[in-house]
């Protein structure tokens, strides 16, 4: 009787161990993704400038046209705009106007002929912007503001090699850990 006693917890413990190395390696896996994600996602950004991510863009303030709303060194993140209708008075958004991105808050809706025109203006500017926007000028509408990121953001653009270089050494340590225990 203590014999079979015996070999059952001894099958048990083999269960859990296999249980337990089968987390392991999902985990690991799981966590392996993660990181080559993270690291697609600021190779991307840093290198190639491409701030579009999965229909979200981030931009960088660099004036203090939106203050004290959205200060210069803030991040902000916008959403594409699918339809019109999801545009009212009082949302920030983001356009283009002469190859630059501009970043200010829409005051007035004016429609003609069943087309909408946005006109703008920054928080902290005494006037509103010249000229009316339309849906095709109009990159997104901020959904979430990042205090001081631009200046982090920053940081990272200047260093660039120094931080990628680090993040491959990092990776390398992992991995060797990962082979010798």
């Amino acid at each position: 009787m203590e014999e079979q006693n015996t070999k059952e917890e001894k099958e048990t413990k083999e269960e859990k161990n296999k249980i337990q190395k089968t987390l392991n390696i999902v985990g690991k896996t799981i966590g392996w993704a993660i990181i080559i994600i993270l690291i697609t996602i600021i190779i991307r950004t840093l290198i190639f400038k491409q701030y579009y991510i999965f229909g979200y863009r981030c931009y960088l303030i660099g004036s203090g046209s939106m203050e004290p709303t959205i200060n210069t060194g803030d991040a902000i993140i916008v959403k594409d705009i699918k339809k019109e209708n999801e545009l009212k008075e009082g949302d920030i958004i983001a356009f283009s106007e002469n190859n630059i991105t501009v970043v200010h808050r829409i005051i007035k809706i004016q429609s003609d002929q069943g087309k909408n025109f946005y006109q703008t203006k920054g928080d902290n500017n005494n006037t509103s912007d010249g000229g009316l926007r339309t849906k095709k000028d109009i990159k997104g509408k901020m959904t979430l503001k990042i205090s001081n990121a631009g200046k982090v953001v920053n940081f990272i653009k200047k260093h660039t090699v120094i931080i990628i270089s680090i993040m491959i050494v990092l990776i390398l340590l992992i991995l060797v850990k990962g082979f010798i225990i």
